[in-house]
Formats: structure tokens, C-alpha cells, sequence
């Protein structure tokens, strides 16, 4: 997501920053912003300035995770990712992964939606073997498929 934000990401700030105390309802505004975009992030923070401070990246992440739009926020609240990342920093990782995701460019013209879509179904066979699950075991929530498919509008707008 952070790839397909990168080209509105300072403009979004700056509409936020310029309405967040004028109007009561931002998302439409934001949106435009985003260039029609179905979402957005008003966080200063994005996965490389994350790792601009290892100090605070607990803190940090949660504003880069609360700056996202509500409908994003709705899929990342369905994973539970306070639990994910509490259980990442208590295990010093959450910083080595953040680093990790900026050696590796995601951006839409780098990677199609289809080669995405490989990406993800090997990331879930990997994570299903590792756990030792049997078939039928797995479930993938339909919001995460369309998370891995850079949030294409059409498809945030099923989401919604």
C-alpha cells in the first residue's frame, strides 16, 4: 500500500493538515488528494521513514498504521495488528522488518497485480506450512486478497 500511496503521499498531508480542523468529514478530501484513490495515509511516517528512527519505531508505527484510512484500518484491525506488532517489539523485530520491506520495491510499475498475486499465494503457502496446517485449515479473508493486489479503487470499493 505504501507503494501505491508514494506519488500523493505529501499532498494527502497537506490537504490534511489544511482542513483536519475545518471540516468534520476529511475522507472525500482526502480521497481527491489520493487522486481517487479509495484510500489513503495523513501519517508524516511511510515504511522508509519508519526506519529513519529505530529509537521510537513502536510509537511511530502505530501513527504510520492510524494514518490510514478508515477502510484500510478496518482490514488491519481485522488481523489484530496490535497483537502482531506488541508480539514484534517484545521480540525486537518490528524494526528489522519495517528495514526489511524498503529493500524490496512493491511499487505498481515494478510489480503487476498478477506477479502480486504469486507473492501472496506463496507468502500463504509458506506461513501455512510453517505452522503445520492441514488443508482446510487455512482461511484468507477476502480483504487480504485485495490488500495484495495494490487496493486497485474497484476493489477497496467491494471492501467498503
Amino acid at each position: 500500500m505504501d507503494c501505491v500511496l508514494e506519488d500523493t503521499k505529501d499532498d494527502v498531508i497537506r490537504t490534511y493538515k489544511q482542513f483536519k480542523h475545518t471540516l468534520p468529514d476529511l475522507n472525500q478530501i482526502l480521497m481527491k488528494s489520493a487522486k481517487d484513490l479509495k484510500f489513503y495515509n495523513t501519517s508524516y511516517y511511510d515504511l522508509r521513514r519508519l526506519t529513519q528512527d529505530a529509537a521510537n519505531i513502536e510509537m511511530n508505527f502505530y501513527n504510520y498504521i492510524n494514518g490510514y484510512s478508515p477502510n484500510v484500518r478496518e482490514i488491519l484491525e481485522s488481523f489484530n495488528i496490535d497483537k502482531i506488532v506488541a508480539k514484534l517489539v517484545k521480540n525486537d523485530y518490528l524494526f528489522k522488518l519495517v528495514d526489511k520491506f524498503t529493500e524490496v520495491d512493491l511499487h505498481p510499475e515494478m510489480v503487476s497485480n498478477h506477479e502480486m498475486g504469486y507473492i501472496f499465494e506463496e507468502l500463504l503457502r509458506r506461513f501455512s506450512e510453517m505452522s503445520n496446517e492441514t488443508a482446510g485449515e487455512h482461511y484468507t479473508p477476502r480483504e487480504v486478497g485485495l490488500c495484495t493486489w495494490h487496493l486497485i479503487p474497484t476493489q477497496i470499493q467491494a471492501v467498503e
